[in-house]
This record gives structure tokens, C-alpha cells and sequence, in this order.
């Protein structure tokens, strides 16, 4: 059976060690399946990482992440190419890479982007304002919640926010690059 844990599949048009141990800190694995000879040899700028959220033949209990030369990533041969296959979000940027490979469905928010639904600022510090994307790194974003279990409307602890879109995350990390 395939891991549904993750939504979006992503190809970072480059190679880096920071950004795969990023991934392995999600849960993503090496591919076993399609390692590619000769990697070793190749520059940042010869190869891309590529994330599946699902792959045909192989079962596994975690998504994987594998390391593709950038000739066979970026072909567009359908036969060949990574691009274009399960609707994967191709780009060079590292940090909306890493947001759209978070993406999952799961019911614990640890490790999530969420989108601050009004300017907020905690104890004095810096507000954040509205829009703004936060990656929550706790169990769960909310930290009060009612008898019922839903979050405390009122709690100086609970940051109105909801899980970020795909399309608010493109927007927030793409915003400098225009």
C-alpha cells in the first residue's frame, strides 16, 4: 500500500545536502528503487531531487525522495522524464520545495505550514502579520482547546491560522523572487 502522508510531489531543479536532510526530518527516505550510477561524480547543477508520493510497483510506509541526473529529471519524454509525472511542482527554490514536499494529510499539524489569518504578535515580540506562512514544528498548532476538543476562540496561546494552501505557499515563497 502507498503512503498517503505527503500530497505533493516536487522536483528542486538542483542538488543539496541541506535540503535532503531537510526531508529526511519529514520522513522521506532514499529510493532504493531508482538510484541512479554515477551521481556521485556530478555537480549541484547536474542533478535534482525528486520527491513521490507514489510509485508504481513499490509499497512502502514512507515517501521517498531519490537523486536524478537533471537530463533524465527534466526530459520531456513522458517515458523518461520526472516532470511532469504525478503532477509534480518543479522549481529552484529550496524553501517552497521543502513547503510543498511538507504537505500531507495528516491529522497532526508537527511539521506543517500554516497561514496567519490576522496580524498577531505573542509576548512582545515581532507581529506577524497576516498571510504570512509559519512552519508549526509542535505537535499540534493550537495549545488550548475547550471540554469538546476545539480550539479556544479567546486563548492569548492559539494563533488563528489554517493549514496553507498549495497555491498560498507558491505565492508567500515566490513573492521575493518577482
Amino acid at each position: 500500500m502507498y503512503n498517503k502522508m505527503f500530497t505533493q510531489s516536487i522536483c528542486l531543479t538542483h542538488y543539496s545536502e541541506d535540503f535532503i536532510a531537510r526531508l529526511q526530518m519529514l520522513g522521506y527516505k532514499e529510493s532504493s528503487s531508482f538510484k541512479f550510477e554515477g551521481t556521485d561524480k556530478k555537480t549541484r547543477d547536474d542533478l535534482c531531487i525528486c520527491t513521490s508520493i507514489e510509485i508504481a510497483g513499490d509499497s512502502y510506509d514512507y515517501s521517498v525522495y531519490c537523486i536524478i541526473d537533471k537530463d533524465i529529471a527534466m526530459n520531456d519524454d513522458p517515458h523518461i522524464g520526472w516532470k511532469q509525472y504525478g503532477n509534480r511542482y518543479v522549481t529552484d527554490n529550496e524553501d517552497l520545495a521543502f513547503a510543498l514536499a511538507s504537505m500531507n494529510n495528516n491529522e497532526v499539524d508537527k511539521y506543517s505550514f500554516f497561514t496567519v489569518d490576522c496580524n498577531f504578535q505573542f509576548d512582545n515580540r515581532e507581529t506577524i502579520k497576516q498571510g504570512s506562512v509559519v512552519f508549526c514544528t509542535r505537535l499540534t498548532w493550537n495549545l488550548d482547546f475547550d471540554t469538546d476538543g476545539n480550539p479556544l476562540k479567546y486563548s492569548s496561546r492559539n494563533v488563528p491560522a489554517h493549514r496553507s494552501t498549495k497555491e498560498e505557499l507558491i505565492n508567500y515563497f515566490s513573492k521575493d523572487k518577482k
